[in-house]
């Protein structure tokens, strides 16, 4: 009798099926936004690599910070409030750092970074609370392994999508050069 490594029963579950839902929508957001960054960050910006790393640093203090107080917020609004909240944080810092974006202003990108990180931890630890908040002992690992699949799954499709839209839109790569150095063919150095 083969046994599926899902069972189908799992999908009725609401509380994992949303959990699951959140935490593929916060890493198909963060995720892909962050290639995009790195792009922005070293074509746009002209820093190095190593500078950029550092910079994406504030994101993963934020998200460890949205963490630590996650639990305080969900006791106060509820799981479901809480993956609500930080899902609207997420997509306003989402604003913000496109605003950044179009005026080429690393402070504003550093500010959409913090807020995104902490908007991501506030609600990442919602959505685990609350998709393994129905399940017994023994399927405890199960549940996990679908919210750590789901966010997986997120951050592939939104990674594959907008690298293949910027290779279509962009195939030379000349939209992400700065301004700055953007000269026309007749004028190259021979």
């Amino acid at each position: 009798m083969a046994v599926p490594l899902v069972p189908p029963w799992v999908w009725t579950v609401p509380s994992l099926v949303l959990g699951a839902l959140v935490a593929l929508v916060l890493t198909f957001t963060t995720s892909g936004a962050s290639v995009v960054g790195t792009l922005f960050l070293q074509q746009v910006l002209d820093l190095t690599a190593a500078v950029s790393g550092a910079v994406f640093l504030v994101f993963s203090a934020a998200v460890a910070a949205g963490s630590a107080v996650a639990s305080g917020v969900v006791r106060r609004l509820g799981r479901v409030a809480a993956m609500v909240a930080g899902l609207v944080v997420v997509g306003g810092a989402m604003s913000v750092s496109a605003l950044a974006v179009d005026r080429r202003s690393l402070v504003l990108f550093l500010v959409g970074l913090f807020v995104s990180g902490s908007g991501l931890g506030v609600a990442s630890v919602a959505s685990t609370a609350h998709g393994t908040s129905t399940t017994a002992d023994d399927n405890a690992g199960l549940f996990g392994g679908i919210l750590n699949a789901a966010a997986q799954i997120g951050t592939a499709l939104l990674t594959a999508a907008l690298v293949a839209l910027l290779a279509w839109r962009w195939p030379d790569g000349a939209a992400s050069r700065p301004a700055s150095s953007a000269r026309p063919e007749h004028a190259q150095a021979p």
